[in-house]
């Protein structure tokens, strides 16, 4: 398939498909995940299981946030910081064998 010689036209076509496919291609073809800024607090989004997508939430970010506001408030951070319009189900604490929060686990649907 690759026995054109260089500076040949059709080798000049075939990497130039190539470079556009790499470069053109959205990333959603890929299923990438977004990048998380992690200046303000930690955010990891972890892997799906069903059709909601779940993310850990450092505990600082959702302590000072009341508990009626909390799905509303994190659903804009989550989408301010993936880009991509989010809408929290829930939100549920995850604790240690002292019974002390660890962090919190948001499960989105976009």
């Amino acid at each position: 398939m690759w026995d054109y010689p260089r500076g040949s036209i059709a080798y000049d076509l075939k990497v130039a498909a190539i470079l556009a496919f790499i470069f053109l291609t959205p990333p959603s073809w890929f299923q990438d995940q977004p990048l998380l800024s992690r200046t303000r607090g930690e955010i990891v989004m972890l892997p799906d299981i069903t059709s909601e997508t779940r993310f850990w939430l450092e505990q600082s970010l959702v302590e000072g946030i009341p508990v009626g506001e909390r799905q509303e408030r994190l659903g804009a951070l989550l989408s301010e910081r993936t880009g991509v319009q989010r809408h929290v189900l829930r939100v549920d604490s995850l604790r240690s064998a002292n019974d002390e929060i660890q962090g919190y686990v948001a499960i989105t649907r976009p």
